[in-house]
């Protein structure tokens, strides 16, 4: 495992909510790691939202396979790797 992989226990709960948002997961064609890593920054700030509600703010760059989402008032990409950035 490299410095930039975080391993992500697949709980019941987090496989659950993974499973609640795989149409969206599955039109942007979005990477395991780039799940996990969306459903962390979920877990550690909601933002007051569901998780698919998190999710439905998700979307792709057309240029680039990073995904983007908003969240605590920045903008954040997630890489392929699940590696996130502002």
């Amino acid at each position: 495992m490299s410095n930039n992989e975080v391993r992500v226990e697949p709980t019941p709960r987090r496989v659950f909510q993974i499973h609640l948002s795989y149409d969206k997961f599955k039109q942007l064609g979005t990477t395991i790691a780039q799940e996990n890593t969306l459903l962390q920054k979920w877990e550690q700030h909601s933002q007051g939202m569901s998780f698919p509600d998190f999710v439905d703010g998700v979307f792709k760059l057309p240029c680039d396979d990073c995904v983007m989402v908003e969240w605590q008032g920045i903008w954040l990409g997630i890489e392929k790797d699940g590696y996130s950035h502002t």
